[in-house]
């Protein structure tokens, strides 16, 4: 038998077919075909590699399990010596013989270097991947790049071990050897949403590919993987918004991204929502919905038109005082000419009396009634005796009845006074003495 010369069949018993893996069921393991009979020391077949080598070519690499170690390791004419059969050297021709080498832009060096061992086992392996060496499956890139797994918050891919997954461990046409034609496509395999420049308004890095303009590939101490704190990523293009004293509070934390995506959205400066008032409301509190009135801007979800969301250097991060950003819009109620002008007006602005998102009371007053708002300064006044000073009998009616100067309303304080305003004492709408004032319901006066 050791002279007989083995048939492929004979050499590998049978084949479990596998996918495309032919996965050999080898006995013995490996057999040197076309080798001459050669008996060494002990009755051992020299042609027969796998007693001594045991394991070899049994990890279903296609050479040696279809044409047995000479598929690498040629024989030589060199005569025999000891137990082996003469073998020349596998190097990174033989590799070549049936993966050939490209010549990308961006080569990998092991790979143009032929040092296809430094990363693979060319024989057996438990590991999964193409014929890995190490434990892991990132052990081969780790032996030479480092771990990249030792931050606080670390790419998915690198913490399965996964490097293969963004780069080709052989070469690629871009920089880093990261797979796809663009830098971006390898962010793209997994994160398409984010990679997508279908938006009505894509963020600049985003649609050029710029992933790694705000974004560490491998892990960061920062959410996100981001390259540095969120708002300081935002300050590498976008003026700081943080120098203001009033500053919106997302802004202070630097979280921009609770407002705008980062990425790109269908609505305008990448907010989440159209109006903006869906954006605002993810944090604010909706004190609009349900009232019997809401202010017109707020009820069309612009909340831009008084608050500038970034900040100011008024209260509530209006644009500008109070006063003046009601006038905007309000003319006739803003009155800083007046001879005459309503203290709680000068002290506190508008929304002393007025609640500028809305209310269930007319005119978007903090009270349900004109004259219990303006009892929560001046009290007492609501029983009307000071109107009627020194005469008998009762107060003068602020409310219940209809008021005859004005159709349709009921008396109230504003009767008398222009709560905005006026050229006259008491801020009286049209009289200089009280006698005057009252001739105008009371003619026989």
């Amino acid at each position: 038998m050791r002279g007989q010369r083995w048939s492929l069949v004979a050499s590998l018993g049978c084949l479990l077919v596998l996918g495309w893996r032919l996965v050999p069921v080898l006995e013995p393991a490996a057999r040197a075909q076309d080798a001459p009979a050669d008996e060494g020391p002990g009755g051992i077949d020299k042609r027969d590699c796998g007693q001594c080598h045991a394991g070899f070519g049994a990890s279903g690499h296609v050479p040696p399990a279809l044409k047995g170690c000479y598929a690498c390791h040629p024989p030589t004419d060199e005569p025999a010596s000891g137990f082996h059969v003469p073998l020349a050297p596998a190097s990174d021709a033989t590799c070549k013989g049936c993966h050939p080498i490209e010549q990308p832009a961006y080569p990998h060096l092991p790979y143009m270097g032929g040092m296809c061992t430094s990363c693979h086992d060319p024989h057996s392996t438990d590991k999964k991947g193409p014929y890995l060496k190490g434990a892991t499956e990132d052990e081969p890139c780790v032996g030479c790049h480092g771990r990249k797994d030792d931050h606080l918050y670390t790419h998915t891919a690198v913490k399965l071990g996964k490097c293969y997954g963004c780069h080709d461990p052989h070469g690629s046409e871009q920089a880093h050897l990261l797979k796809g034609d663009s830098p971006a496509a390898a962010c793209a395999d997994c994160h398409p949403d984010e990679a997508s420049t279908d938006k009505k308004v894509t963020h600049m890095p985003a649609a050029g590919g710029m992933c790694l303009f705000c974004h560490a590939p491998h892990g960061s101490d920062q959410e996100w993987n981001l390259v540095k704190p969120g708002g300081e990523v935002c300050k590498g293009c976008h003026p700081a918004k943080d120098d203001r004293p009033q500053v919106h509070a997302a802004v202070k934390l630097g979280q921009c991204g609770e407002c705008h995506n980062p990425h790109g959205s269908d609505h305008d400066r990448k907010l989440y929502t159209d109006p903006i008032d869906g954006t605002c409301f993810r944090c604010h509190y909706d004190d609009v919905t349900g009232r019997a009135q809401a202010h017109p801007p707020v009820a069309a979800g612009r909340c831009t038109i008084c608050h500038d969301p970034h900040g100011s250097t008024q209260p509530q991060n209006l644009y500008t005082t109070v006063n003046l950003t009601c006038g905007g819009c309000h003319p006739d109620q803003y009155r800083p000419e007046a001879k005459v002008r309503h203290g709680a007006v000068v002290a506190y602005g508008c929304t002393a009396c007025h609640d500028p998102h809305g209310s269930d009371a007319p005119s978007f007053l903090l009270r349900a009634s004109i004259t219990g708002t303006c009892t929560r300064c001046h009290e007492g006044y609501d029983d009307g005796y000071h109107v009627t000073t020194g005469a008998a009998g009762s107060g003068h009616p602020t409310g219940g009845k209809k008021d005859p100067t004005r159709p349709g309303r009921e008396l109230s304080c504003t009767s008398c006074h222009d709560p905005h305003g006026g050229d006259h004492p008491k801020l009286w709408y049209r009289a200089s003495r009280r006698i005057e004032l009252c001739r105008e319901c009371h003619s026989a006066l």
